[in-house]
């Protein structure tokens, strides 16, 4: 899968071959094992069952495993504050090595931990969602959330390698693993209209298609080809930022409410929000807009925004980390491939999407 010019390793398959070599390879004085309740009681056998031939890999019945709780609303400055609780407690030295065994909290939380941690000690992504496989663990992003905003407080960091296993996707239900499929629409809409094309026809069942495993290298690649032009987010890179400003401001307006939003779905609603800004401001063809708003709709539905929500999805978006000098700046759509970067958005605009997508 990897090549030499891309930022980091990403290895898909038989985490049994790959995780025993790359711990061969670095050598860590210690390894410490991050995972969420979830994990821990779905994948963490599976890691363990895997690594039976590999006894003497690094990972064995005496690591430390830090578990946290699951979930968007514990990826907190305080969660992270457990993870280099262990690592003090066990003396770990700046040879010591985190995996990461989970989504894109865990990653994303964890290389955060690592990157921070006597300035920084490396880390494996072990990605078990979809979401994580192909796009939160790939290209060094970490980060927590703070202040009501995602991702506010991180780093660029890259990882040793990320260890992608199909095998994990098992363990997710049909809700997560189109959640994560998300991503990979988005990877397709900024640079790939074959894929687009590819993953329309999947009708959201990744797992279903018996060319799943290609689906989710193609959209590695897309990953890790932008990430590799631009790996501090100067350029291209942002891009990848599709559907994420309205998304973020979404999933966090709805992350305590009755009716909450997995990341993906989110992203999707964000996506299609900002496809009717493409069309305000870009040119996006008013069929391209309509194909997009019709495949995903029918794969994540519509997401229950109410009218009195929509000043607080405004002000979040207002305070989203890619804006510059006050002005809300978006990833936009000039057409389904061809993304055009860094558009000023007035307030106004992102209100008439919100309507137009849908409030109670």
């Amino acid at each position: 899968m990897s090549s030499l010019n891309d930022p980091h390793r990403v290895i898909t398959g038989p985490i049994g071959e790959s995780l025993p070599q790359v711990l061969e390879e670095l050598t860590p004085s210690r390894v410490f094992v991050v995972v969420d309740d979830n994990t821990a009681e779905h994948c963490l056998p599976v890691l363990r069952k895997a690594l039976d031939g590999a006894p003497d890999c690094g990972i064995n019945s005496s690591t430390t495993i830090v578990t946290l709780s699951a979930g968007e609303l514990h990826k907190t400055v305080d969660a992270t504050k457990a993870v280099w609780d262990a690592l003090i407690e066990a003396r770990a030295d700046r040879h010591a090595l985190l995996v990461n065994l989970g989504g894109g909290v865990v990653t994303d939380l964890g290389g955060f931990a690592a990157g921070c941690y006597k300035r920084g000690i490396r880390f494996v992504h072990l990605p078990t969602t979809v979401l994580g496989q192909v796009d939160a663990a790939i290209g060094g992003k970490t980060g927590v959330d703070f202040g009501g905003v995602k991702n506010s407080v991180g780093l660029f960091r890259m990882p040793e390698a990320v260890l992608a296993d199909p095998i994990f996707l098992r363990t997710l239900s049909e809700r997560e693993v189109r959640s994560g499929m998300a991503e990979m629409y988005k990877h397709a809409l900024i640079s790939d209209p074959e894929h687009w094309a590819e993953l329309k026809a999947t009708g959201g069942d990744l797992l279903a298609q018996p060319n799943a495993g290609s689906l989710i290298a193609r959209s590695q690649r897309i990953k890790l080809d932008i990430v590799a032009e631009d790996p501090h987010e100067q350029g291209i890179r942002e891009a990848l930022n599709l559907g994420h400003s309205v998304g973020h401001a979404l999933e966090s307006v709805l992350l305590t409410t009755t009716n909450p939003a997995l990341h993906g779905e989110a992203v999707a609603a964000g996506c299609i929000c900002e496809a009717y800004i493409s069309e305000e401001l870009s040119g996006l063809s008013a069929a391209e807009v309509a194909d997009i708003e019709a495949t995903l709709t029918q794969v994540y539905g519509t997401l229950q925004l109410h009218a009195d929500q929509i000043a607080s999805v405004l002000g979040l978006v207002a305070n989203d980390k890619k804006n510059r000098g006050g002005t809300t700046r978006m990833s936009l759509l000039n057409r389904i491939g061809e993304a055009r970067l860094g558009v000023g958005v007035s307030p106004a605009a992102i209100e008439r999407a919100l309507l137009r997508y849908g409030v109670l």
